[in-house]
């Protein structure tokens, strides 16, 4: 897995005896009876935050004595993956407990039911517009793997959580792959149903997620899948002959942009197939898009963005706290963030670039010089990427003191306070923010001395609020 630095940036907190993972996942969570879901090395348990009973989270636990070493491998790999996304269509990583016996992932708990059990009770039987909702979030999801040099290699309805409120949530990264333009993968994996022609015959890139999307979106549109065959030969052999029956019966009722958009995407030609940000961009979406381009919002809007505005004001130790509180802890979600974050995102990737940025500001006349645009995008992304991520884009709009709640500072406090004498020292924060993976050495240096605490002061809670606050 590489040196300790490396643990530190994926947050896993290795212990040396047998046992002592499932301790130290114990002292911070409840885990419930029973198995909510299996995957294809471990038991998911649903686990409770000690600190915080509303905190809910999903437990993925692995037995490493079962495992070969390829799978301990794969599974180190889904925790790298996870660690570069931040999408809110995809499921949020927090942290890991390892020891020689066993590994623990700790991600969000994600409410609703997998897409696949929702398909069964409606008979798979989908409105268009429905459709079109669902599967525009999962290419949003999908754009920000890929603009991140991430494909994820097994989209089929099992992999996809939708809530009441049809919102989605891209899970299961295990079979996930970094790829480049210069490495062509040729590993077959996958579901075969889902899988492209190219990925069976051993010679892929990105764009086999964007087939998959395809298969799915022809499974919700007519709620059968468009190659039958039983084993993965027969299957491949429908798939290049790529035959498909668009006017049929099946698709008298469907739209002429949905029956385009599939000629599209299932292509067996991976140099005509649609890249999934070419995809996001056909008009069949045009029906689902953020309505936030209407001005019914716009006044909550404009606070968003003077809030973003502000956010260079507060004094660097502040806002180094409020950064690791949205990383550790799950934040509520406001409707008008969420939705100005959208309108800004104008490639649908979760990454917000300095002139979309500009932009947003010059739109609702809050003109910035690049000075200041500059000075919010360097006090969110310590990285020293020039562009905003949605958790860095959230931390900075939400209002101060509900990021800063006497909870959320409880639950830093506890974060800090390694060694749970009841008191945060320099040092406490100092190791505090390097197990974040958040900063570098130098910044936390700057941070510290910003903060103005001796080497000799000890915080017990509420100085800490107080100090945080400040």
């Amino acid at each position: 897995m590489g040196s300790s630095n490396s643990h530190k940036k994926l947050r896993i907190t290795n212990c040396k005896e047998i046992g002592q993972a499932r301790e130290k996942l114990l002292e911070k969570y409840r885990i419930s009876h029973g198995v909510i879901g299996e995957g294809a090395f471990g038991k998911v348990y649903k686990g409770t935050s000690i600190e915080d009973s509303q905190n809910k989270v999903a437990i993925k636990a692995f037995k490493k004595k079962q495992l070969f070493d390829d799978d301990v491998k794969s599974i180190e790999s889904e925790i790298k993956v996870l660690c570069q996304l931040d999408h809110p269509n995809i499921i949020k990583y927090y942290e890991s407990f390892a020891d020689e016996g066993n590994m623990y992932i700790v991600t969000d708990y994600i409410k609703g039911q997998t897409l696949s059990k929702m398909l069964e009770k409606v008979s798979f039987a989908l409105s268009e517009t429905e459709a079109a909702r669902v599967l525009y979030q999962l290419a949003s999801a999908l754009n920000h793997c890929h603009s991140k040099h991430i494909m994820h290699r097994d989209i089929k309805p099992a992999n996809i959580m939708v809530d009441t409120k049809m919102h989605v949530t891209l899970i299961d990264f295990g079979l996930s792959n970094v790829f480049s333009k210069k490495k062509i993968l040729r590993s077959a994996c996958g579901t075969p149903s889902f899988m492209s022609p190219e990925t069976i015959t051993g010679s892929y890139n990105e764009k086999c997620d964007v087939w998959s999307f395809g298969i799915l979106m022809y499974l919700l549109l007519t709620g059968r899948l468009p190659f039958s065959g039983e084993t993965p030969r027969d299957l491949l052999s429908e798939a290049l002959s790529c035959q498909l029956q668009l006017e049929s019966s099946l698709w008298e009722d469907i739209s002429k942009d949905a029956k385009n958009l599939i000629k599209k995407i299932i292509s067996t030609d991976v140099k005509e197939r649609y890249s999934i940000q070419k995809v996001l961009e056909h008009p069949w979406f045009d029906q689902v898009r953020d309505d936030s381009t209407e001005d019914s919002h716009s006044e909550a809007e404009l606070r968003v963005l003077e809030t973003l505005a502000g956010f260079t004001t507060e004094n660097k130790f502040t806002k180094a706290c409020m950064r690791v509180i949205a990383s550790i802890t799950k934040m509520p979600q406001d409707p008008a963030i969420s939705q100005e974050f959208s309108k800004i995102d104008e490639k649908q990737n979760a990454i917000i670039s300095k002139e979309e940025l500009r932009n947003a500001f010059d739109k609702k006349a809050l003109s910035l010089s690049d000075k200041e645009i500059n000075a919010i995008i360097g006090d969110l992304n310590y990285s020293g990427e020039q562009h905003i991520n949605y958790t860095e884009f959230c931390t900075a709009s939400m209002d101060k003191y509900e990021v800063l709640s006497p909870k959320n500072c409880k639950t830093l406090f506890n974060y800090f306070d390694t060694d749970k004498d009841g008191v945060v020292t320099q040092k406490d924060i100092f190791l505090g923010l390097e197990k974040s993976g958040i900063f570098t050495k130098a910044q936390i240096k700057a941070i510290v001395k910003d903060s103005g605490i001796s080497k000799a002061k000890a915080f017990e809670l509420e100085e800490f609020e107080e100090l945080v606050s400040f």
